[in-house]
């Protein structure tokens, strides 16, 4: 394959990366050079480079992916010499072994998974675990000593922050969030949510708020009874319930790390044009609208209808 056609394959696996990250590791290239990658991998806390971020490089022949590429580390970290080729089933040290149905992301992955490992092999150095404890706190500082790091991350900081946030995240956060609350170990919850949307169907509103109350207070992170409640609130016309539901289970999903939901946001919305709110309405729906929903058209009518200048005084 000639250089363009290895080309074209990597940008498309750098997209789906790019859609679907593996945990633990980012991955971008070069500019100048598709061939050229540098990878980003931040180890399980519970592993001696736990806190530690390790730069490395990937450099993909013009054949590609019908041979393998030269895999290297560059930040220090006490596994691996820094700057040097390592030696692994998936890199050219063993085109024997290498598989052209392998993606950059299952390469990256096998990098971490190596790296985790205690096999010594060319390019990895022994060391002690206190070093290599001492060499992942000292990471982020010797990363962004680097211009050439802070040219291919220039959002590393951000890129930190948000990995730090996801990471102390409850680990049923998200099963908590969509409303999975058997699975994530909260029966007295999910019996409460049963009970609610039983009186919501039954139109027992007032009921329904109650037992969803219930929920929550066992779930206070359960953006799906939130969602519910604020239906529930909306039935009867609740609209300041309404909009303050609405807007803690948006909060709740962001927490989560779970997708925006464009029924919370419209329902806000609607919640907010009634609380002559026009402005925050018209936000609202604008983001609902950035998630093009089926009922996209009804979205733009209102707001046309919010945005209309007001009639002249007579």
């Amino acid at each position: 394959m000639s250089k363009k056609g290895a080309g074209y394959r990597l940008r498309k696996e750098l997209l789906a990366i790019n859609k679907d990250r593996p945990e633990f590791i980012w991955a971008t290239h070069k500019e100048t050079n598709i061939l050229l990658w540098s990878f980003l991998v931040a180890p399980p806390d519970d592993t001696v480079y736990g806190g530690g971020y390790y730069w490395g490089r990937v450099t993909f022949p013009q054949d590609y992916p019908f041979a393998p590429p030269g895999i290297q580390f560059v930040t220090p970290s006490g596994r691996f010499r820094p700057e040097t080729k390592i030696c692994m089933s998936m890199s050219d040290y063993h085109p024997e072994s290498w598989n052209p149905a392998w993606s950059v992301s299952t390469i990256l992955k096998g990098v971490l998974s190596f790296m985790l490992s205690d096999e010594i092999t060319t390019g990895a150095v022994e060391c002690s675990d206190s070093e290599r404890r001492r060499l992942a706190s000292a990471s982020v500082a010797w990363n962004c000593s680097q211009p050439e790091f802070n040219a291919l991350f220039p959002d590393f900081a951000e890129l930190r922050e948000e990995e730090l946030l996801r990471r102390a995240r409850p680990k049923n956060a998200g099963l908590i969030a969509r409303g999975a609350l058997d699975e994530a170990g909260l029966p007295g919850a999910a019996a409460a949510k049963a009970t609610g949307d039983a009186f919501f169907r039954a139109k027992a509103y007032d009921k329904a708020i109650g037992a969803y109350t219930l929920a929550l207070e066992a779930a206070p992170g359960c953006a799906a009874v939130l969602r519910n409640r604020a239906a529930a609130h909306e039935k009867l016309s609740d609209w300041i319930n309404v909009e303050a539901d609405a807007a803690a289970s948006l909060k709740a999903d962001a927490a989560a790390g779970e997708p925006v939901s464009a029924k919370a946001l419209l329902r806000r919305a609607a919640a907010l044009v009634q609380l002559s709110r026009p402005e925050d309405a018209i936000t609202a729906y604008t983001d609902a609208l950035a998630l093009k929903p089926p009922n996209a058209d009804a979205i733009k009518k209102a707001l046309a209808a919010l945005e209309k200048p007001p009639p002249p005084p007579s």
